[in-house]
């Protein structure tokens, strides 16, 4: 997808859509596909969650023709009892992924649409461990947020606390 995007966003205007599961029911079938269960998964996603792809491509999020949407949805995931799937889900294959509702959506165009997802209450600097508590994730996710977002040239390293690093918003946009 990067070298794609790479390659068509100096010539074209690209609107990247990229849903999220806000929630999401596991339907389990037979390997006939025979309904045999359905329960709610436990795992919640969140508009943050599409961080853990934009690692992938920070150089081209702030290019002016792309645009990206991200859409938090209700989904349903049918596994099937075919012996093929991964051991973690006991041999079972996903079968199928069943669009539910589109819950909400959220489009990042420029640098303030990123930088939105960021509370006002942030300290400046600040270190990951603190926007990990501000914005309500785990470490993990606001490790990735920070570096997407130097990668993007939005945020800067400004110095260390321990060994922890000093993060601070270092750019304007002018499109914003």
């Amino acid at each position: 997808m990067k070298s794609k995007l790479t390659r068509l966003l100096n010539d074209h205007p690209i609107h990247l859509y990229h849903p999220v599961p806000q929630s999401k029911w596991i339907v389990k079938e037979t390997a006939v596909g025979e309904h045999i269960s359905r329960r709610k998964s436990p795992k919640r996603g969140q508009l943050l969650d599409i961080f853990n792809e934009l690692t992938r491509i920070p150089h081209l999020l702030l290019h002016p023709n792309l645009t990206l949407t991200v859409l938090l949805t209700h989904q349903e995931e049918v596994w099937r009892d075919d012996g093929q799937g991964s051991w973690r889900r006991g041999r079972q294959s996903i079968h199928d992924q069943r669009l539910l509702q589109v819950i909400d959506s959220h489009t990042f165009h420029g640098v303030a649409d990123y930088l939105a997802v960021l509370p006002p209450s942030l300290p400046q600097p600040f270190t990951n461990k603190q926007l990990a508590k501000a914005v309500g994730c785990d470490t993990r996710l606001a490790t990735r947020i920070s570096y997407t977002f130097k990668a993007m040239g939005m945020v800067e390293v400004v110095g260390k606390n321990g060994r922890s690093h000093l993060h601070q918003i270092c750019y304007n946009d002018p499109r914003a």
